[in-house]
């Protein structure tokens, strides 16, 4: 029989080492189960199981069953360190959820220089791993930053006509952003840029969160339009996403385009004219190795029953200036303008594809996905 200062050494030890110690009823005697004698080893071998093989264990892995996913890549591993979203990727990217400034309302208003500086300082603090930083600028800007598996979503506050923005994280994401600046005016293209995103695993979506006719003042960027008065040419408006520098959006666009420099960035429009027309945001003669004339003769292929042109004369007979884009502000940034709001650029650098489609095109999302999946998908 044990005696009570032997129980008590006991009781000490079982602390100490954490043994499994049965207790049996009959003479209070203690045995040790044999496959718990060395639990210091097996619980080791818990913390450094490393299931994907790439050099990280368990716990400090955010995903031990993908080797391309790890704290070495830490942009990769920033959706664990964020609030997961209650609300997914298709929710958030709706008229419902963003509810816009409505045409003519003249309810949109310029958000403050130091709000857009702080939405480019969360997604760029997302791209180099720094979550909390990320999350910081992005209250600073009212925003609101979850993560929903490996994709991180940006949304501002309902009915202020901000942007809205999902990135992803994994490294097998196509190296390619696709952008909706005219969501609300450019009928079914918020819709088609979701399938679009979800289809092609693209990097990025990126889509405005008022109408392009919401405010009556004038964009200090240069150029004009007739489609908010439909009879008369007037200056674009500050509402407009593709034709202003002090918006939300336009602060998305600078820090993933500058971010992640490898990406093309790909802009969704919607014209009244049959087809498609492609366009590198310049209308000078282009080679067939870029990629606005590849994604052309991607098209061609995806979409037989439709017209598809190019902008840019590359030397397969489909040259035709329709519509192409050379005031958009975010083609001049991405083809090298000084000031992508008062100038054009000199030429194109490949970086910015204007798409502009008939709404019988806009319906064939599936089709303008596998169009740029194929484009993008192969190595250059």
């Amino acid at each position: 029989m044990y005696t009570l200062p032997d129980l008590k050494t006991m009781s000490r030890n079982l602390l100490k080492t954490r043994r499994v110690w049965l207790l049996i009823p009959l003479g209070l005697g203690i045995a040790c189960d044999k496959e718990s004698a060395n639990p210091t080893t097996e619980s080791l071998a818990e913390v450094n199981r490393d299931n994907d093989g790439d050099g990280y264990h368990t716990p400090d892995d955010c995903d031990d069953t993908d080797p391309e996913v790890h704290p070495g890549e830490a942009f990769t591993c920033v959706w664990s360190e964020l609030p997961s979203c209650t609300t997914g990727t298709n929710e958030v990217f709706t008229e419902d959820a963003m509810k816009p400034p409505e045409w003519g309302s003249d309810s949109y208003i310029v958000p403050p220089e130091g709000a857009r500086s702080e939405l480019s300082k969360s997604i760029r603090a997302a791209l180099n791993g720094e979550a909390e930083t990320a999350l910081q600028s992005a209250v600073l800007a009212n925003y609101h930053l979850c993560a929903d598996d490996n994709v991180l979503l940006w949304s501002a506050p309902t009915g202020s006509g901000g942007a809205v923005l999902a990135l992803r994280t994994h490294p097998s994401a196509l190296d390619v952003v696709i952008e909706i600046p005219h969501s609300f005016f450019d009928l079914g293209t918020l819709d088609e840029g979701l399938v679009v995103f979800q289809n092609t695993n693209a990097r990025a979506l990126l889509a405005s969160g008022t109408h392009r006719c919401a405010s009556d003042s004038a964009s200090e960027c240069s150029g004009e339009t007739q489609v908010c008065t439909l009879f008369s040419s007037e200056s674009f408006r500050i509402s407009d996403m593709a034709h202003t520098d002090t918006s939300f959006f336009h602060a998305a666009h600078l820090a993933i385009a500058d971010g992640k420099p490898e990406t093309t960035i790909i802009q969704l429009h919607m014209f009244l004219e049959s087809g498609v027309s492609v366009s590198n945001g310049k209308t000078q003669d282009t080679t067939a190795d870029q990629p606005s004339a590849r994604l052309t003769n991607a098209l061609t292929v995806a979409l037989p029953d439709q017209l598809v042109t190019s902008c840019n004369d590359y030397g397969a007979g489909n040259n035709e200036e329709r519509v192409c884009g050379t005031s958009n502000t975010q083609g001049r940034h991405l083809n090298g303008s000084n000031d992508a709001c008062g100038e054009g650029a000199t030429s194109a650098l490949g970086r910015f594809i204007h798409l502009e489609q008939n709404r019988s095109v806009i319906e064939q999302a599936g089709a303008i996905a596998e169009a740029i999946s194929a484009t993008f998908s192969t190595t250059e």
